[in-house]
């Protein structure tokens, strides 16, 4: 194999990971925006009509108390820095 031909395998790649990156974080910024839109009140038929979501897959997104998401985990901007430090993720 050419090192041209490398490279171009490398680069087209890591052009690849990166957009599955955006995807990822794409949809998990898109499931917090409807869980707190339903949290605020919000219709789910509404935001089924904005968000191109079922009014079903908008019910899923939820989310729990105190700021979990349908998976059950928080979302970042529901945390608390002591929270965060009592869970061990962070250095006290």
């Amino acid at each position: 194999m050419s090192a041209e031909d490398l490279n171009r395998l490398k680069v087209a790649a890591a052009y690849r990971e990166a957009a599955e990156f955006e995807l990822d974080h794409t949809v998990l910024t898109l499931q917090e925006a409807v869980a707190t839109a339903l949290r605020h009140g919000e219709d789910p038929e509404l935001i089924a009509e904005l968000t191109d979501l079922s009014p079903s897959e908008v019910l899923k997104l939820r989310g729990g108390p105190e700021g979990e998401d349908a998976t059950g985990n928080y979302l970042l901007s529901d945390l608390h820095s002591a929270r965060i430090q009592a869970s061990g993720t962070l250095p006290t």
